[in-house]
């Protein structure tokens, strides 16, 4: 499972190993069709219809893909990342809402503000190097 990550590494490891698993023809590339029957065998993944408009939005409309319209490891883990900071966010909405806690809401309040520092300051920093 993704989100029992421990670490950064973990996580990356965590998702190279889902890469690999998806990719059963061992190709190093993750079309559509791969991606989409390979979710079907994967641990704990429960009926899972995906359809070429999920596809289209979760690789961003290709940004995440080769020009074969293929995901390789590094965009795959980009994608993944990127996925798992989405889901993080709506589950904290959905717990925020959900609470009744004034110490709680605060708490994820400040999380979520160190979170936007964070990536106004990534963002920046990309800025400033591409810039150069």
């Amino acid at each position: 499972m993704l989100t029992a990550f421990e670490d950064s590494d973990n996580l990356i490891e965590r998702i190279d190993n889902m890469y690999k698993r998806l990719d059963a023809d061992g190709s190093g590339g993750l079309d559509f069709n791969e991606f989409k029957s390979g979710l079907s065998h994967l641990p704990g993944v429960v009926r899972l219809h995906v359809t070429e408009d999920d596809f289209d939005i979760i690789t961003e409309y290709g940004k995440h893909l080769g020009i074969e319209k293929e995901f390789n490891k590094l965009q795959f883990r980009a994608m993944m990342q990127g996925e798992l900071w989405r889901f993080s966010r709506r589950q904290l909405a959905n717990v925020l809402s959900e609470s009744e806690s004034n110490e709680f809401k605060s708490t994820v309040l400040m999380l979520k503000m160190m979170e936007t520092r964070l990536m106004e300051r990534t963002s920046s920093e990309i800025i400033r190097v591409v810039g150069d």
